[in-house]
């Protein structure tokens, strides 16, 4: 059954499909904050996304091992660069969050839905339409009503916001060059490549982190248990919530549009919020209501605005 899972992965399905992945990408992520805040008391947050990337690498290497020789140097090319300054990305929000707040944290990282139409526009001269500037102010509204920023005064821009706001550039950026350079890729095969980088990466910053010092203290001291069991079940929740999902977030950004993607990433916020809520972690607040209408709005305005581009994409003549 998993072998046939990839190899739908080789072919191209309806863009209804690749909506369908993105969707569950959005809640496969909203459920994390939660799954993981459980894994860390078993792990470092590095240490946990070094064990997720190296569980996906080597099922990634096991599915495609007989198609390994298809790797010609445009994949090493295109996924390695992006793939790094992915893993930058994710690396500057774990060291952020050390000097900020977890609701800047959540709001800075969702400038993405800014940066991958401007991105695109300079890339590619492509120019968002209507609903997709629209869906972009909404997003970004939203974000900030969500998570509470400025509620308790004025917000000052501290050391972590700046990591975390260039993280959230840098995530835009990798967006709009995945969509821009992946087309024509097997994208299994590019996920071995991204999936290789990013273990690297992020094994590279367990141990840096664990060394760095900050006032004396390990920025992230190492943690782990050897417990088996628990070992298999963080290896499991690893490789759907970072190989599989990776791997369907891109396949999304490749077969529909990468402005669609940016702005539909963020309701795994409001994935995260509701679940929050309904189990009693979080109360009900006005800004959780309101934030989440306005993802939702921008959701929908997002769709109709790849609709809207691809009619048109469809009317220019060749």
């Amino acid at each position: 059954m998993i072998r046939q899972l990839f190899s739908l992965f080789h072919k191209k399905a309806p863009k209804r499909v690749y909506y369908f992945a993105l969707f569950f990408v959005v809640l496969v992520w909203g459920l994390d904050p939660l799954i993981m805040s459980y894994f860390y008391n078993y792990y470092s947050a590095s240490l946990l996304t070094a064990i997720g990337t190296l569980v996906s690498f080597a099922m990634l290497l096991f599915f495609n091992r007989r198609r390994l020789c298809g790797l010609t140097a445009r994949y090493f090319l295109v996924a390695a660069p992006i793939s790094a300054l992915n893993s930058v990305a994710c690396l500057l929000q774990k060291i952020g969050l050390q000097y900020t707040t977890p609701a800047n944290y959540a709001f800075l990282e969702h400038l993405s839905c800014v940066v991958v139409p401007i991105t695109l526009l300079i890339l590619v001269k492509k120019i968002p339409s209507l609903p997709q500037c629209l869906a972009g102010v909404l997003c970004l509204c939203g974000c900030f009503i969500l998570c509470g920023v400025g509620t308790a005064g004025a917000a000052s821009l501290a050391f972590g916001d700046v990591l975390c706001a260039l993280a959230g550039i840098l995530l835009g950026v990798c967006v709009a060059l995945t969509g821009v350079f992946s087309k024509g890729l097997d994208m299994s095969l590019y996920m071995v490549v991204h999936m290789g980088v990013y273990f690297l990466i992020s094994a590279a910053s367990t141990v840096a982190l664990h060394f760095v010092r900050v006032g004396g203290v390990p920025v992230e001291p190492i943690h782990f248990t050897l417990d088996l069991p628990l070992l298999l079940l963080t290896a499991l929740f690893g490789l759907v919530s970072i190989g599989l999902c990776w791997l369907l977030k891109n396949m999304a950004i490749v077969h529909t549009d990468p402005t669609v993607v940016a702005v539909v990433s963020p309701f795994s916020a409001v994935v995260s919020a509701v679940l929050s809520v309904l189990l009693g972690q979080d109360p009900l607040r006005y800004n959780l209501v309101i934030g989440a209408v306005l993802i939702l709005a921008a959701v929908l305005f997002s769709g109709l605005g790849d609709t809207v581009w691809s009619k048109k994409s469809h009317n220019v003549p060749l």
